[in-house]
């Protein structure tokens, strides 16, 4: 990129932010369920602990950690 007079300037470029928390379409899309099986879990109390921001329903990036790990056992122990 050209500044003033053509002299160049250097853009940096920052790295990637990483998300702390999960829209609902989100975590669905990182965890490779439809969202009407993240509502059907939900009703079920098996979804993940969810979070009102404003007038937005937000995933921590915590709570989906737990959530797996609840599965995980859940399926361990199934087996």
């Amino acid at each position: 990129m050209f500044g003033k007079a053509g002299r160049n300037i250097r853009v940096t470029k920052s790295p990637p932010i990483e998300p702390m928390a999960y829209s609902i379409k989100q975590f669905c899309e990182a965890h490779n369920i439809s969202v009407d099986t993240y509502f059907r879990m939900q009703r079920a109390a098996s979804g993940p602990v969810t979070m009102k921001v404003g007038g937005r329903t937000l995933i921590s990036v915590e709570a989906a950690a737990a959530w797996r790990r609840e599965r995980e056992t859940g399926t361990a122990a199934a087996e």
